[in-house]
């Protein structure tokens, strides 16, 4: 299959580059002219190292080039690796949003932590590679992720063995992380941000029918793509994903200029099997469950309830979670879909960090 390269940060294939604006533009243009220099500053900045890798993969008959984002602390790391799987019409960027000096980055404050991240961009998402959509499944990419925590394990990626993984979804990531656990029982605990047992199949439908359209005809990507890729239309990201008045405009005009395709053989997939019981059922290492109390998707009306409180979504989760998974629940009040993103995604982000300082402490 290959070897696992490493890029300088910045050094790598990169996505389409919008038009910049302001401060931003100005960073995003001294990157370009100077990535190296750009790289170490950023690094500096934020008291951790980034680059960019790339990890072979194959799934049946397609060999895959998986993209992804390594950030190491600048002190000590602890013993266990965040392997960052992102949500549907997103990439990796999504765990590290370059707005208000990182405010909103899950990355930045897991590595200020002393955990080491590997944010992937997910079969057909990002700069990994984009297939037929046909072949971009729940079960794919749960087998690419296998992958690449092999990889981790075996020191191909970080250059050093890593001893410990920890899964951290969010939407139909934490469905390809919920099915990669139970399918192969290589990791040591997860995190499903955005995506519960409870999805309310009727406003995911909404969203359908009412948000999203073929990428194809899209000004974004254009008619080249494959057509059963599936994007949100032009200007519906804040309505979709985030909770109105609790989100920064900033971060919604970023994702508006970054968002990216899913498969709808793999969104299928993860209604069907990432978000069923009868797979969460089936973990077998410790698990925590996050949504934000607004998010549309899961703490719909029919839901509300059961979203007002870590309890109530304990209560409303436990039958869907066995005892082995010793679940943890917890709740962003106010948060929408994208609750790593939310005005206080912050809290969020350290409340992960402190369950799984606590879950699996460094030895």
């Amino acid at each position: 299959m290959g070897p696992v390269r490493n890029r300088a940060r910045g050094t790598g294939r990169r996505r389409r580059l919008r038009r910049p604006v302001g401060a931003v533009g100005v960073a995003l243009m001294a990157a370009l002219l100077n990535p190296a220099a750009a790289s170490a500053d950023a690094a500096g900045a934020a008291g951790r190292t980034c680059r960019d890798v790339t990890i072979p993969a194959t799934s049946g008959l397609l060999n895959a080039s998986i993209h992804g984002v390594l950030c190491t602390p600048a002190g000590p790391a602890k013993d266990t690796v965040q392997v960052l799987l992102h949500g549907g019409t997103y990439n990796s960027s999504y765990w590290d949003f370059p707005v208000a000096e990182g405010r909103y980055s899950y990355a930045r404050q897991a590595n200020n932590s002393g955990y080491t991240t590997l944010a992937i961009d997910r079969l057909g998402s990002g700069t990994s590679t984009r297939p037929l959509s046909a072949l971009v499944t729940i079960d794919s990419q749960a087998d690419i992720v296998h992958q690449v925590v092999g990889r981790l394990k075996a020191g191909e990626v970080t250059g050093a063995p890593v001893t410990r993984v920890a899964l951290v979804g969010h939407s139909m990531g934490t469905g390809v992380a919920s099915v990669e656990t139970t399918t192969y029982g290589d990791v040591d605990a997860v995190v499903l941000t955005g995506g519960t047992a409870q999805l309310d199949t009727g406003a995911l439908l909404t969203m359908l029918t009412s948000q999203v359209w073929p990428a194809a005809l899209d000004p974004a990507f254009g008619p080249l793509i494959d057509p059963l890729y599936l994007t949100t239309k032009p200007g519906v990201r804040a309505a979709a994903f985030h909770a109105g008045g609790d989100v920064d405009p900033e971060v919604v005009r970023h994702d508006e200029a970054t968002k990216d395709v899913a498969s709808p053989v793999e969104l299928t997939g993860t209604v069907l099997k990432g978000f069923s019981a009868a797979t969460t059922r089936k973990i077998t290492v410790p698990t925590m469950v996050q949504v934000g109390s607004n998010d549309q998707l899961f703490c719909a009306p029919g839901n509300a309830a059961d979203c007002a409180t870590p309890q109530a979504l304990a209560s409303a989760q436990a039958t869907a979670f066995g005892p082995a998974a010793r679940l943890h629940t917890s709740v962003l009040p106010g948060a929408g879909h994208d609750l790593q993103l939310d005005r206080n995604g912050a809290d969020a982000a350290r409340e992960v960090t402190h369950w799984l300082d606590a879950t699996l402490p460094s030895r």
